[in-house]
């Protein structure tokens, strides 16, 4: 292993630190990178100029060699309002991995001003190493399911094909089998749009936001839960992480229950293009219903169903945090699919000290930097 030196992340370091991160993840732009360092800091309305934006690695001659970012969010950590860190992008050139990745590790969890450590993207090496430096990981989403409600067949075919050939491969034989389910598919489309008529309640009613008022900010205060750890769903918080969209479009559908103009709560979702087959795919991200009332959660269905056939979307991936939105999912949607994502969290040594019997750690897939990378 070759020697190099610490130091935190300035502005100043931004170009190379996109040059090098490239390197790392090859799939990524520069522009990308450059996007992201503004989401993540200056646009972070819980970041301050006492916080460090990350640390990096410099080789003998001031090259950069190592990187990780460290991203604030605003969190209920055992029922209080605290502050978390999302260590992202960790990466380090491989001549310079072994003590040096250490060091960086060890600079973001050495931090007094967090509560909580989120690691959100780490590949298989660090699910297995970070767990011995006292962090817990969540079996994410409940029961390891997703479900997929699928609104173009041969799409949602040619992108299971394609992920399981080897890239570039997509023989004769597939391209005959999916033209026949490519035209089912279109006659299949006038029976989704009456299904989205039928879920439709009358006693809710549903908008959609990019950005969120103080509606969600009340709607969060009288439904959070004591002893919980979560994000912190004001509209402060909610706003920001809406507002990053690479290359995707982010929204918010919300439930309004008719009869006293209550919130009834709401689903975060994001269209993306999967790059290997330019299918677009609509994934919930996040959703706080508190009391998942089976209509309330039918509309909000209805009306994610209605803004993908708009869009064009093959395939809506949705996923259930508890045993009774689950219940309902098993209901409308026959494609189910077994996933976990890696979701690692620790807790500061004060808070470790105080939590308390009942305490319930919820995770979201827009925690940063889930929902970022």
């Amino acid at each position: 292993m070759v020697p190099a030196k610490l130091r935190v992340v300035e502005e100043k370091d931004f170009g190379k630190l996109a040059s090098l991160l490239t390197e790392g993840f090859p799939s990524r732009s520069l522009e990308l990178w450059e996007k992201r360092f503004h989401s993540w800091w200056e646009k972070n309305p819980f970041w301050t100029p006492d916080i460090p934006i990350g640390w990096l690695l410099e080789d003998k001659n001031g090259n950069i060699v190592g990187f990780m970012g460290n991203i604030p969010v605003k969190f209920q950590v055992n029922g209080q309002e605290s502050l978390a860190s999302a260590g992202t992008s960790w990466y380090v050139k491989p001549e310079f991995q072994g003590s040096n990745s250490i060091l960086i590790l060890l600079a973001w969890l050495k931090q007094r001003n967090f509560q909580l450590f989120l690691s959100t993207t780490p590949n298989e090496k660090v699910q297995k190493m970070i767990p011995k430096l006292g962090f817990v990981q969540i079996d994410f989403p409940f029961n390891q399911t997703e479900y997929w409600d699928i609104l173009n067949c041969g799409q949602a075919l040619h992108l299971l094909i394609k992920r399981r050939l080897k890239p570039g491969v997509m023989t004769i034989t597939f391209k005959i089998i999916l033209l026949p389910i490519r035209l089912i598919s279109r006659l299949i489309l006038p029976l989704k749009k009456a299904k989205v008529q039928r879920l439709r309640c009358p006693e809710y009613t549903t908008s959609f936001c990019s950005a969120c008022d103080a509606s969600f900010t009340e709607f969060w205060e009288r439904n959070k839960k004591e002893y919980t750890t979560t994000l912190f769903r004001d509209a402060e918080t909610l706003s920001w992480l809406c507002s990053m969209e690479e290359n995707q479009s982010r929204f918010i559908i919300k439930c309004i229950q008719k009869s006293d103009l209550a919130m009834a709560g709401y689903l975060l979702f994001d269209i993306v293009i999967e790059p290997q087959t330019r299918i677009k795919l609509m994934r919930l991200r996040d959703l706080f219903i508190p009391e998942p009332k089976e209509k309330a959660v039918l509309s909000m269905i209805s009306a994610s169903m209605s803004v993908a056939i708009k869009n064009d979307v093959a395939i809506i991936k949705y996923w259930a945090p508890n045993q009774e939105i689950e219940n309902i999912f098993k209901k409308l949607f026959w494609f189910k699919k077994k996933c976990r994502y890696p979701y690692l969290y620790k807790f500061s040594g004060k808070v470790e000290a105080n939590i308390k019997a009942g305490h319930e750690f919820i995770p979201s897939l827009i925690d940063p930097d889930r929902g970022l990378i």
